[in-house]
């Protein structure tokens, strides 16, 4: 990101560098807020680089810098907030794939992300469940942080997507998912996510709270 008047200010007030109307994800606004990166929907941050609270919490309380990940699945790539973030803790340079339904999110991406980094991402644009549906490919690790403003699509809460991204795994793969806490129905959403399939579905297995969201932790087929 260029460091110009607009960086510098962000960190007293946001400063916008484009509003777009998606198709998918109705009115979108990509700031600078400070020093970082930051796209919103009118009722959620979709990406806010390094501050991405749950993910930058979340990931501070597992063994990542341990972790030999070659090639990472982001179901939800936004503007690659948890890429960054992973970057942060791995020693090498592993390759996205980065699966993305918003044309204009995957635009904006690759107009302001580092282009060093843009050379390792794969972009698709292309509904998350129908990518791991017909996907072949195995990952080191899958990040499931796919929303619609606030929710969670159904078809990403059910057994047949778990199965289908367990496909996508080795025994050594990790699975990281993104879930809304901050209502009572989010908050019950997220348990019987968590209690209905990650603790049927891993050997190990995390809950990690992160303001309002949890991050849902597993590894290690059963």
């Amino acid at each position: 990101m260029k460091k110009d008047f607009k960086y510098y200010s962000s960190y007293l007030v946001d400063r916008v560098i484009e509003r777009r109307n998606s198709e998918v994800s109705g009115w979108i606004e990509l700031t600078v807020s400070r020093g970082r990166l930051r796209l919103n929907t009118k009722n959620a941050t979709y990406s806010y680089e390094d501050l991405y609270t749950v993910f930058q919490k979340g990931l501070k309380k597992l063994p990542v810098r341990k972790w030999q990940l070659k090639n990472i699945l982001v179901l939800g790539f936004g503007l690659g907030s948890v890429a960054q973030i992973l970057e942060q803790y791995l020693k090498n340079q592993p390759e996205y794939t980065a699966v993305e339904l918003d044309k204009e999110v995957i635009d904006l991406g690759k107009k302001y992300l580092d282009q060093d980094f843009i050379k390792r991402v794969d972009y698709r644009q292309q509904d998350a469940l129908k990518f791991i549906q017909s996907n072949k490919q195995k990952f080191d690790l899958i990040v499931v942080d796919v929303f619609v403003d606030t929710d969670i699509p159904e078809d990403f809460r059910s057994d047949l997507f778990l199965n289908d991204c367990k496909k996508a795994m080795h025994k050594k793969s990790k699975l990281l998912y993104n879930c809304l806490t901050n209502s009572k129905e989010k908050n019950t959403e997220a348990k019987v996510i968590y209690k209905s399939h990650f603790e049927n579905a891993f050997k190990q297995h995390k809950w990690i709270p992160a303001e309002g969201n949890v991050l849902l932790f597993g590894e290690g087929l059963l």
